[in-house]
């Protein structure tokens, strides 16, 4: 076979290391810090949509790691402290009022 199947890359737990659970404890920060850095307003609704389609996309690109990684791995990055943390600095409450308000003023 490829290269790929030889070394594993082409099965979900080619990115697990037993008991390391590397996606949560050494990649999630990062993640985190450089989504920020490059895009700082990136959680803040300022623009509808645009805040929409960025909470789908970030939130897929870490689904897609959790789907590549063992089901151990996945489960201890959707309960990992770093994973709640991402989905707190939505501000989907904010995203909410403003659909809520802008439906009231419509009617």
């Amino acid at each position: 076979g490829d290269s790929a199947t030889a070394t594993g890359e082409g099965s979900p737990n080619h990115l697990a290391v037993p008991s390391l659970f590397l996606l949560s404890r050494c990649l999630m920060v990062p993640l985190i810090e450089t989504i920020q850095k490059v895009c700082p307003s990136i959680f803040l609704p300022a623009s509808p949509q645009r805040f929409v389609d960025d909470f789908r996309r970030v939130r897929l690109f870490f689904l897609r790691l959790v789907r590549r990684c063992s089901a151990k791995e996945g489960a201890a990055f959707l309960s990992s402290q770093g994973w709640r943390d991402l989905q707190s600095r939505w501000k989907v409450s904010a995203l909410t009022a403003m659909r809520m308000k802008e439906a009231r003023e419509a009617a």
